[in-house]
């Protein structure tokens, strides 16, 4: 599912894909799904960013911590690249 609001939100089909997160939100998805959850929430901010709540920003920012304090560089590097484009600063 999470595979498919991406998908959504790069067709930019936001109703769809804002349907698809609040119900995954509301379902309550359990800690052992941790990666499963920090993609929702990637999924979540990423489609209000592309419909320009600049206050996304910093939810970017703190998730780009999280991958990089998990050892996650290939997911890190896409979200830093994503935060250049934006021209968002990173802070060091």
């Amino acid at each position: 599912m999470l595979n498919v609001i991406n998908a959504l939100v790069e067709q930019k089909m936001f109703e769809p894909a804002r349907r698809l997160i609040k119900y995954l939100e509301d379902s309550e998805i359990h800690e052992y799904f941790t990666f499963e959850k920090l993609a929702l929430i990637y999924n979540h901010v990423n489609c209000s960013y592309q419909r320009d709540d600049e206050q996304t920003s910093e939810v970017m920012v703190k998730y780009l911590e999280i991958l990089e304090f998990c050892d996650c560089p290939k997911a890190a590097t896409q979200v830093s690249k994503e935060l250049h484009n934006r021209g968002i600063k990173i802070p060091k």
